[in-house]
This record gives C-alpha cells, sequence and structure tokens, in this order.
C-alpha cells in the first residue's frame, strides 16, 4: 500500500517530524500483508512513542481518545525500555515485531488521533 504515490516505509522514515503522515503509514502498515514482519528498533520506538504523546496532547476534550493515546505512548516506550535492556544484556542490536493484531493499535485510534493532530494543527514535531 502507498501513502501518495511512496511506500509507506519510505513516507515514514523520510519524513519522521510529520506526525500525520507518519499515522498515515503506521495504519497502512497495520494493514498490509506482511504486518507480521515489519520490525522497529529502539530509535523508531521512541519516536512512535512521542507521536502518540503529541496525539494524546491534540485529543485535549476527547478523554477516551486522550487515554488511548497515553496507552499506545506507554506501550511503545515500555517496548522500547525493553528492547534496550535486551540489547545490554546480550550486547547485540535488536527489534521489536508487532506479531499479534492486538499489539497494533485500532484503526479508529489512529484515525481519531491524526483528526485530532489536525484539528490542533500539530503537523511536525523537532
Amino acid at each position: 500500500m502507498d501513502i501518495e504515490g511512496k511506500p509507506f516505509f519510505e513516507t515514514m522514515y523520510a519524513d519522521r517530524g510529520n506526525v500525520v503522515n507518519f499515522l498515515r503509514a503506521f495504519a497502512a502498515m497495520r494493514n498490509h500483508a506482511c504486518w507480521r514482519e515489519i520490525g522497529f528498533e529502539q530509535d523508531s520506538l521512541a519516536w512512535i512513542a512521542r507521536v502518540w504523546q503529541e496525539a494524546s496532547i491534540a485529543a485535549v476534550g476527547n478523554a477516551r481518545l486522550r487515554d488511548a493515546c497515553n496507552h499506545e505512548a506507554e506501550r511503545y516506550a515500555t517496548l522500547r525500555q525493553g528492547l534496550v535492556d535486551g540489547m545490554m544484556e546480550r550486547q547485540e542490536p535488536g527489534v521489536v515485531f508487532l506479531s499479534d493484531r492486538s499489539d497494533w493499535p485500532h484503526p479508529k485510534v489512529i484515525k481519531g488521533a491524526i483528526r485530532a493532530l489536525r484539528h490542533a494543527q500539530i503537523g511536525r514535531l523537532q
């Protein structure tokens, strides 16, 4: 699946500052036929957690969406910390695969986060 004519991986990493494009690419990854084979390293997990934190801030006034975005931010921060701890223990790089559908955010949460970020005019992170 492509985002604006580009493969979603390229979209996600080429313009890391654009949170809306990132979440669109993330949604495409979730729905891709090879979703079990998509891995994230520690920098990617940190970025994903930060995007969800920003979405949580943008969701002010919608407690349900804010809580869902907070949950996602905490989940990816925890995954990152677990990866870092394991890498230090094994002395080798690592990757986290989201191999269960429940590891991925629900599509409604992703769409809600995109709407909230657009409404709050948060498009880029520094």
